[in-house]
Order: C-alpha cells, then structure tokens, then sequence
C-alpha cells in the first residue's frame, strides 16, 4: 500500500483556515494506553463553533487549524468518503460557523462543514527506516513519543497497518497519513484544499541549523 502525508498548510484557491470560537469547551488529551504520557492536544468538545478565515477565492473542501487532532470537511467530502467506503475518519459532527473573515467583496454562504479527526491506535512507524533523530530517544515502544529533531521520511512499520484509509500513526500522532483509495477519491471527485505528500519523501528538519 502507498501511503501519503496529508499537508496541513496547504495554499492555492481554496485556501482556509478555520480557528474555534473563544473559551470553547475543552476535555483531557489522550493518553498511551501503556505509559500513559500524553498524545496530542486537549480534546475539542461541543458546542463545535468557528471563525473561518477565507485567503482563496472559494471555500475549501477540506479546512485546517495551524496545531491539533481536528479538521474541518464539507458536505460534498463527506459524501464522497462514505460513498467511495473509505475509513479511518471519526466524528463527522456538524459545525456553526459563527464568522468569516475575508478581503472578498463578494462572498458566497460557506458549506456545512462538520468536524472530523483521524484514528490514532495500531499503526506505527518505522523509526528507523523513517531517519528520525531525536534529543532523547523515545521511551516508550507504543506511542513512540519524544522530541523530535526531524525525519527524513514516513514508513510505516510492517504489520502494524490497521487497513484505515485515514490515521494518526503511533510515533508522530500529530500527522494524518492517508491510503491511495483516499487521495484518489479526493482527486477524482475535485475535494479541494487537499494536498498530498508522498509518504516516501514526507521529511521535515525543526533544527536545519543543528546537523552535527
């Protein structure tokens, strides 16, 4: 199976960014079922309310925040997710929008956007064949967590692949990986604002200044 990284700071026409309303509801971060550290942010909790923020020319299919487990998807991807039978995606709750802040003149009603984020469990990735570099190792062989220094690409360890067409893969739970079924349906049916990295090329450098 090929794998892809899905950008989360994509550019183009249908560029958008969403951000949840101020003193929104929040609950507990997950938590390593085996060390118990913590994995990712605190948990987005309803009432689902957002600001938009719209720099392209149309509103985008897929909508993210610079940080966090969640995104936002429209209507139209949602259809084509269960028609096209993908998996992976949790949530699909609906979501307000309470604002859009544009230079437009002209603006078109948003879609209805509903919040979704990927699985986080079985997969994991392949540290080593991945070229992760860390301060200090991880210490825990399940959710793989440490500061990282950078990765030159994103493999996925053999065996651990749940078959989910969409996930968080343990060792860098920030991350959604997607299947080619995903990036296909995405393509063949004009989801917008979705941008796809090969997984095999899916590097990042935090400290290009610190190779020694």
């Amino acid at each position: 199976m090929r794998f892809y990284k899905l950008e989360r700071c994509p550019e183009g026409d249908a560029d958008t960014w969403y951000s949840e309303e101020k003193g929104y509801n929040q609950g507990d971060a997950a938590s390593c079922p085996v060390c118990g550290g913590v994995i990712g942010m605190l948990t987005w909790l309803p009432p689902y309310r957002v600001e938009l923020e719209l720099y392209g020319k149309e509103f985008g299919d897929f909508v993210f925040i610079p940080a966090g487990n969640d995104f936002l998807v429209s209507q139209k991807f949602r259809e084509v997710y269960y028609s096209n039978g993908l998996t992976g995606l949790s949530g699909f709750d609906p979501v307000e929008v309470l604002r859009v802040k544009t230079r437009k003149k002209r603006l078109p009603d948003p879609p209805a956007y509903f919040r979704v984020t990927a699985n986080y469990g079985q997969t994991a990735l392949d540290l080593k064949a991945s070229g992760f570099e860390w301060h200090e190792p991880p210490k825990c062989d399940y959710c793989r967590s440490a500061t990282k220094i950078r990765w030159q690409r994103l493999i996925v360890e053999v065996g651990t692949w749940s078959g989910e067409d969409a996930f968080r893969p343990r060792g860098l739970s920030g991350t959604v990986m997607v299947t080619q079924r995903f990036k296909d349906a995405c393509e063949q049916n004009g989801i917008t604002n979705a941008f796809f990295t090969l997984a095999e090329i899916a590097g990042h450098d935090f400290e290009p200044w610190n190779k020694g």
